[in-house]
């Protein structure tokens, strides 16, 4: 038996399309994330967003970029805590968004 040595990372890669009667476009997504022994995981990801509205929904075309970084943790009987920091730049939300989150699944 060969020891497993390298951590165990998670790279997940997203490519989005979208049309209907107000907007289309398209949207790729990057990320990492690491989960480790005792139930914290922490992670990384990217993304961009590129769409056209409709006359109706003002026209035009816009882009937005964001990059988050989260980490979690799992307590005992269903408790758990999250932490993220967003940064959003582009036509429509630019800006630091910050998001705290104590959770108890039943």
């Amino acid at each position: 038996l060969v020891p497993d040595l390298a951590p165990a990372f998670d790279l997940s890669v997203a490519l989005r399309g979208f049309a209907g009667p107000w907007l289309s476009g398209w949207s790729p997504t990057l990320g990492v994330a690491r989960r480790f022994p005792g139930g914290s995981a922490l992670g990384a990801e990217g993304g961009y967003q590129a769409y056209a509205a409709a006359d109706a929904a003002g026209g035009g075309d816009r882009a937005n970029s964001w990059v988050r970084i989260r980490g979690d943790h799992e307590f005992a009987a269903g408790w758990s805590l999250a932490a993220e920091y967003r940064r959003d730049w582009g036509d429509d939300i630019v800006g630091d968004r910050w998001l705290l989150e104590w959770r108890r699944r039943f």
